[in-house]
């Protein structure tokens, strides 16, 4: 192995005879993908919020009031005005 499988940068130092285990060099470049990757996922956590009904948190949003509000088709059934205002 030449690259870390995990982050692509170049193998500096491997810790066990066999090359099973591998430490990759600590570069800008590894804790660049970490926090890529972690704010990736964290909008990927705040787009999710935008769709999903907020009453039953389990179907995506397919009603919307004039507020700006929404909920699912199974929740509005009961519904004449907005849960959330």
């Amino acid at each position: 192995m030449k690259k870390c499988i995990k982050c692509q940068v170049t193998i500096t130092k491997k810790l066990k005879q066999d090359s099973t285990e591998v430490e990759c060099s600590p570069s800008s470049e590894c804790t660049e993908q970490r926090k890529l990757m972690e704010e990736l996922q964290s909008r990927y956590r705040q787009m999710e919020e935008r769709i999903t009904c907020p009453i039953c948190i389990d179907d995506q949003i397919k009603l919307v009031f004039q507020c700006g509000h929404g909920s699912c088709p199974d929740c509005s059934t009961a519904l004449t005005v907005c849960p959330i205002c």
